[in-house]
């Protein structure tokens, strides 16, 4: 999945998306062209912030996907709730 689009969701709730640059055995991983995905509620437009290059750390970093998606239409949603850890 290097040089490819992916999505990112951290422990937090967190949505990022960008090119998947590099990785490490403990899943640090680097993204270019990186955007934040930000959900107020089903009512607000997601807003994107632009960040470039970002690094995430492994330990923060719940599931990693492909983007199949680029395009620019205006998605609504809920915030996604962090994750419990007991």
């Amino acid at each position: 999945m290097v040089e490819k689009r992916v999505q990112i969701l951290t422990n937090e709730g967190r949505i990022f998306v960008g090119i998947l640059k590099s990785f490490d055995q403990r899943m640090n991983v680097i993204l270019a062209n990186c955007e934040e995905h930000i959900f107020e509620s089903d009512l607000v437009p997601m807003q994107r912030h632009q960040l470039g290059a970002f690094f995430l750390r492994g330990d923060n970093i719940s599931v990693v996907a492909e983007s199949l998606s680029n395009t620019n239409v205006e998605v609504y949603g809920n915030p996604v709730p962090p994750m419990q850890l007991h």
